[in-house]
């Protein structure tokens, strides 16, 4: 009965030491996903992630309306024209 009680100071002295282990850790990973960060919100770079992210969205946005009026609006009609005559015309 008396190495009940060794065995339990042991395990409980194990969580002690994984938990101070695991605080520990932890304090690491927030200073370095503060620094991070950091790092990264400088305005510089918040401008330059702007102005990349602006520049890719109005590209895209304008492609897309390039698309529609050559499958849907006055390009297709065009297009359907011009095939229309070279049909023709053979």
């Amino acid at each position: 009965m008396s190495a009940m009680p060794l065995i339990r100071l042991e395990v409980e002295g194990m969580k002690h030491t994984i938990c101070v282990a695991l605080q520990q850790h932890l304090l690491q990973m927030d200073e370095q996903i503060k620094a991070s960060v950091d790092a990264i919100c400088q305005p510089d770079h918040i401008a330059k992630i702007i102005e990349e992210t602006a520049s890719r969205e109005i590209k895209t946005a304008i492609e897309s309306e390039v698309r529609n009026f050559y499958n849907y609006g006055k390009g297709r009609e065009a297009i359907k024209e011009a095939v229309n005559k070279a049909l023709d015309d053979r």
